[in-house]
């Protein structure tokens, strides 16, 4: 029997960014989710930003991540724009956890 090897949601350890037992549940994009958005024109930076941002925000199913003071964040399902408020070291670490490496690098 055929057994899926790229599942679409994954829980991903994040201890490196939110600590030691910390924790995201990550929805891999499917085609639906590229052709949802606009695509951003090569070289449009901003646009790239904004569209990995949305993007972002879909993806994210679950966490119990936390803020600096150690209070739970809202979970970015029923609080999307959470995702705007990150720093810039967790939201790299999503992107890359998800696999979008691309939409970091300096050339878009």
């Amino acid at each position: 029997m055929a057994e899926r090897i790229n599942k679409l949601q994954q829980k991903v350890d994040s201890a490196e960014v939110q600590g030691e037992g910390s924790w995201v549940l990550l929805r891999s994009p499917v085609i639906d989710d590229l052709t949802s958005l606009d695509m951003p024109a090569e070289g449009d930076r901003k646009a790239a930003i904004e569209f990995g941002r949305e993007l972002l925000k879909s993806l994210i199913v679950d966490w119990d991540w936390v803020d600096d003071e150690g209070e739970p964040l809202p979970n970015p399902v029923n609080d999307p724009d959470v995702v705007s408020r990150l720093p810039f070291q967790e939201i790299t670490f999503l992107i890359n956890a998800i696999g979008l490496e691309e939409l970091t690098d300096q050339k878009n």
